[in-house]
């Protein structure tokens, strides 16, 4: 059986820091990366490099990810002018359809926040 991990990320306006997590929440690989420009972009960046990264470890089982700009429904990005995203981009829909597995977007600082409390 493999084991199974579990991938967050940070997407910056500069710069995305990816880190794989075994099942005891230990980090186990990261990798920092530039932010590219649109949704398009950062889809298929984030998608290639968390199989890269994560592909080594185990079954990726889901992923998290903090983006700048409003999120609703833990889905679609708007307003994340720093990143080209303008209108609403569906990112955890668009990772889901290439990755195959649960993602969930949320602002950058709510994800902060909660993992500070």
């Amino acid at each position: 059986m493999s084991a199974a991990v579990t991938v967050g990320v940070d997407v910056g306006g500069t710069s995305t820091r990816i880190v794989v997590f075994d099942a005891d929440g230990r980090d186990i690989a990261s990798r920092g990366l530039p932010t590219p420009h649109g949704g398009d972009a950062l889809t298929r960046l984030l998608a290639y490099e968390i199989v890269e990264l994560a592909a080594p470890h185990g079954r990726l089982l889901h992923v998290g990810v903090g983006v700048p700009g409003r999120v609703t429904g833990r889905s679609t990005v708007a307003m994340a002018l720093n990143i080209g995203i303008g209108e609403g981009y569906d990112l955890a829909g668009a990772l889901r359809a290439a990755l195959h597995v649960p993602v969930v977007v949320e602002n950058d600082v709510n994800a902060a926040a909660v993992g500070a409390y």
